[in-house]
């Protein structure tokens, strides 16, 4: 069995939602640096099957697919774009992206509709590799907590920041 990695919405700082919300962005552009980016190429190195689904908007410059791994158009499935021998050799799916209460919560390959597709596996959203998107910083944080209850009840998903890595 092995693991993957879903990036869902990476965002390029050039996009609208980005450029209205500059703090916002600051924050999100620090997840990637410091957490998100190292996750990526740790599962890289450890052949993790590498999930993008992104949305129309540019995705960062930084986080972008290499050979072998699997690029997702907005609003498709997972299972109509990776081979069924290769899903079935996935145990667990590790989620990583923007926004937490938009995209992770409502793209077809975010966390409610693989929950859906893939009943029996494991999935896990790495905390500290997401942010809610919001009009202020009190109502992000309300945003963030409330979705990850909403997440954890109908779900059936563990929270984690932290990955054990197999040699």
């Amino acid at each position: 069995m092995t693991k993957a990695l879903i990036l869902v919405d990476i965002w390029d700082k050039t996009n609208d939602i980005c450029q209205s919300n500059s703090l916002w962005w600051e924050e999100a552009e620090k997840i990637v640096r410091e957490n998100i980016l190292p996750v990526l190429s740790k599962a890289r190195k450890h052949n993790w099957i590498i999930i993008h689904c992104h949305s129309e908007l540019p995705c960062a410059p930084q986080i972008v697919p290499t050979a072998g791994e699997y690029e997702i158009p907005y609003d498709h499935h997972i299972i109509y774009h990776i081979p069924p021998d290769i899903l079935e050799k996935i145990s667990t799916i590790y989620f990583v992206g923007f926004a937490l209460n938009l995209c992770i919560t409502g793209n077809n390959c975010g966390i409610p509709r693989s929950r859906d597709m893939f009943p029996h596996k494991t999935l896990i959203l790495l905390e500290d590799c997401t942010k809610a998107l919001a009009r202020d910083e009190l109502n992000e944080a309300k945003s963030f907590e409330k979705t990850l209850n909403r997440l954890s009840l109908i779900c059936d998903i563990n929270l984690s920041a932290d990955i054990v890595w197999e040699n």
